[in-house]
């Protein structure tokens, strides 16, 4: 029991300190100089509705928009709908 107890911390340490290397490269990309952009997900008509109506999938499309142009629009966040 001892053994295993010897081998499973040996691969927990081996595998903790070979993806550390990996986290510092992520971290050093997101330090770059350039600006990093936001996208919201939001949904169009595709054709004018009826308030009150129910919609289908046929009725709209998805689109990415950038966080400041969703802004002005009027869009603080992404929009989920369930069909």
């Amino acid at each position: 029991a001892l053994l295993a107890l010897v081998i499973g911390g040996y691969g927990l340490f081996s595998q903790m300190s070979t993806q550390a290397p990996q986290q510092e490269t992520v971290a050093q990309d997101n330090n770059s100089n350039q600006p990093q952009v936001h996208y919201v997900q939001v949904w169009r008509a595709k054709h004018d509705l009826t308030r009150g109506s129910a919609i289908g999938i046929e009725d709209v499309e998805r689109e990415q928009m950038q966080l400041d142009m969703a802004l002005e629009e009027g869009i603080n966040s992404d929009i989920q709908l369930d069909f």
